[in-house]
């Protein structure tokens, strides 16, 4: 069979985040922007930005976009909902280039059959994200039925950063000791508030027996919409530096999961 692809430009992505939690987000672009370049930069010196003050976020993520804005990307992908949380408006008046921040699919209640009595969704979120006024507003604007229970979870994305490094068996017990407060409470959705959760988003629903949702084909399509780009006949290429490095370095996809 035939693949036909668009004359689309080539476009640079610049993607950053806390650590490891935009891999989750990154794993869709590649497949919505197949042949274009992207820039991740992993906080990770930093990292969880969960339990972090708002003017240190807002900080970092100035810090980051500059670096970005070193390779001359087209757009740069808050791919931290925190972040997005705390710094995107202040990235947005500040520098001349398209930003898109994730938020906690909120919006996702809207396809819910809600006249089904036993949708019951929870928001796993991380502490700053829960206490951000962004949170409210966006629990207020879309949850007019009062449906959703938002849940500040304090230690889940750090324990998904050791899970990357040692693989998920070195902190499954921890995992489930952090999920545990939402077992046997009949939820049905859980909807994922960091992007660290869907890179265990099988853990969470078998544990927690429940659907879960993440924003993170919808936010790929987005980035796509305002690059007005597509795949393009191309090598994709990767490149990932944490912010404590000097240089970008060649990325591969096969690291792009938990071990």
């Amino acid at each position: 069979m035939l693949t036909y692809f668009m004359a689309f430009e080539q476009k640079r992505i610049g993607i950053f985040d806390s650590g490891i939690g935009g891999f989750s987000i990154w794993k869709e672009l590649i497949k919505e922007l197949s042949g274009h370049q992207f820039f991740y930069i992993s906080d990770v010196p930093n990292s969880p930005y969960g339990n972090k003050s708002s003017q240190f976020i807002r900080q970092r993520a100035e810090v980051l976009s500059n670096e970005l804005l070193k390779e001359k990307v087209d757009i740069i992908l808050l791919a931290c909902n925190t972040a997005t949380a705390e710094a995107i408006d202040g990235l947005r008046d500040k520098f001349n280039v398209p930003f898109v921040g994730i938020e906690p699919f909120v919006k996702s209640i809207e396809s819910l059959d809600l006249g089904e009595n036993n949708i019951r969704p929870v928001v796993l979120t991380t502490r700053a994200m829960h206490d951000s006024v962004r949170f409210k507003e966006l629990i207020l604007k879309f949850d007019k039925d009062k449906i959703l229970t938002p849940h500040a979870c304090d230690n889940l994305a750090s324990l998904i950063e050791v899970a990357y490094k040692k693989g998920l068996d070195s902190v499954e017990k921890e995992i489930e000791e952090e999920l545990k407060p939402l077992r046997d409470k009949n939820y049905t959705h859980a909807i994922l508030g960091c992007t660290h959760y869907p890179l265990i988003s099988d853990k969470i629903a078998r544990y927690l027996n429940v659907e879960c949702i993440s924003p993170c084909l919808p936010v790929s399509k987005r980035v796509a919409y305002i690059l007005k780009a597509g795949p393009i006949d191309s090598r994709t290429e990767l490149y990932f530096k944490t912010s404590n490095q000097e240089n970008f370095e060649t990325f591969s996809p096969a690291l792009l999961s938990l071990k």
